[in-house]
């Protein structure tokens, strides 16, 4: 089954599934944001700062939505169309324990402005309501306390450590 393209509209934000041509526009958020990225993220590849690793990256990311192993949304603001963070959807486990891990990711000048909170909300929502899915997993790295107590839907709880 091939899922369709969606977005997910906020008050502020647009979560989108880019096409290829949007890699010119995903790579200038991840280099803007370089320094205050690569501290919580695993080491990139050499050629994650080209325009053509970004084609390929979203190219795959579109085939994993269709297959229903991920969803790779980016983060839109409203008001100026730019890249501003991510939120991935990884991993998707079907049958009785339908489920999936979460990592996302926001540009610094971004933080503090409740807008991360924003797209959780509902993009949570969404992989609950249209995905179906029971269980979504947070990953984070331990020492980024802003994204310890990550925001959640109505119908979420955090699990006890």
């Amino acid at each position: 089954m091939v899922r369709p393209a969606f977005q997910i509209t906020t008050d502020r934000l647009r979560l989108l599934l880019p096409e290829p041509a949007e890699a010119p526009r995903v790579l200038r958020y991840f280099a803007d944001n370089r320094e205050h990225l690569e501290r919580w993220a695993p080491p990139a590849p050499d050629d994650f700062y080209t325009v053509s690793f970004w084609e390929r990256r979203l190219a795959r990311s579109i085939e994993e939505f269709a297959e229903d192993r991920s969803v790779r949304m980016f983060l839109y603001g409203r008001a100026d169309g730019r890249v501003i963070g991510s939120a991935s959807y990884t991993e998707i486990v079907r049958g009785g324990f339908q489920a999936c891990y979460l990592g996302y990711g926001l540009g610094g000048s971004e933080q503090g402005k409740g807008l991360m909170t924003e797209a959780l909300r509902a993009s949570l929502e969404w992989v609950f309501d249209e995905l179906g899915l029971h269980r979504v997993m947070a990953n984070y790295m331990p020492t980024n306390a802003r994204s310890g107590s990550p925001p959640t839907s109505p119908r979420c709880r955090k699990a006890s450590a």
